[in-house]
């Protein structure tokens, strides 16, 4: 039996960064977002038809959506060839919108054969960081440093509200089913040089009984980071406004630090 590690967050938190470098560093079955509704990015063909006993030719017949359509069908059968057959330990990450809720809970959450690790990240930087990507239709590879953008207070609550929603839900069903998850703040992985990061979530996976091994392969090409900001207010054309539309004008910590609070986990 293998490990398997389900890397739960959302959009814009790093994950791509985080997942790119494990990958990279590590001996690992590697993969992205698998449950992706466009394709299962990372799952190959072949665990694919071993999964849903289907012949290779069959599926590799399919397109991409056709084989995304097909694997957010079957979550169930697509983790359990995860932990039953593969050699290695894998790695796939989800986001809110991959599976509906309850098909989450029972197929990773709840799944004691999987370890979760909870990738939180500052709100504001997320949600400013969403849409100045979205404002270019460019989530990657491009500097969007000198773009700035308008905040509205309610679009704002109402995408909080969701994504907090999301992390409450997966941190009380792994805490409910009494199980624990790893918590890894954006501020432990942009604090750390990749050698660093690589070597602390050896040691936090090694506290979950899970020994992960560096690979042989040289490190390159990691992506980077697209906006070199150094705060919220400096990515916002109307900062001053937004701010003074929160009660006394100041806004709360929590927005600036994580989803989940520190008595969360």
């Amino acid at each position: 039996m293998s490990r398997v590690i389900a890397v739960i967050a959302t959009e814009r938190t790093g994950t791509n960064y985080f997942c790119d470098l494990m990958i990279k560093s590590l001996s690992i079955n590697g993969m992205y977002e698998i449950f992706h509704p466009d394709m299962p990015y990372g799952l190959n063909d072949v665990l694919i038809a071993k999964a849903l006993n289907k012949s290779l030719k069959e599926i590799s017949a399919l397109d991409n959506k056709l084989k995304a359509k097909l694997v957010k069908s079957n979550p169930k059968h697509i983790i359990d060839v995860l932990v039953r057959h593969e050699q290695k330990t894998s790695l796939f990450k989800i986001f809110p919108g991959h599976l509906n809720s309850s098909v989450v809970k029972s197929s990773i959450l709840e799944n004691p054969d999987v370890i979760k690790v909870i990738i939180d990240r500052s709100p504001l930087d997320v949600y400013i960081s969403q849409h100045k990507a979205g404002s270019i239709s460019k989530w990657g590879h491009v500097d969007t440093t000198d773009i700035k953008i308008n905040l509205d207070r309610c679009q704002f609550d109402a995408w909080f509200k969701n994504r907090k929603e999301w992390y409450d839900v997966c941190s009380n069903t792994v805490e409910n089913s009494n199980q624990k998850y790893v918590y890894i703040n954006y501020s432990d992985i942009e604090s750390r040089t990749p050698e660093e990061l690589v070597n602390f979530f050896i040691q936090l996976m090694a506290e979950c009984d899970c020994k992960l091994i560096k690979s042989d392969a040289i490190v390159s090409n990691l992506m980077k980071k697209q906006d070199n900001s150094q705060s919220p207010a400096h990515k916002v054309k109307n900062w001053p406004q937004f701010e003074r539309s929160f009660p006394g004008g100041v806004i709360d910590s929590h927005y600036f630090s994580g989803f989940l609070n520190e008595n969360d986990y």
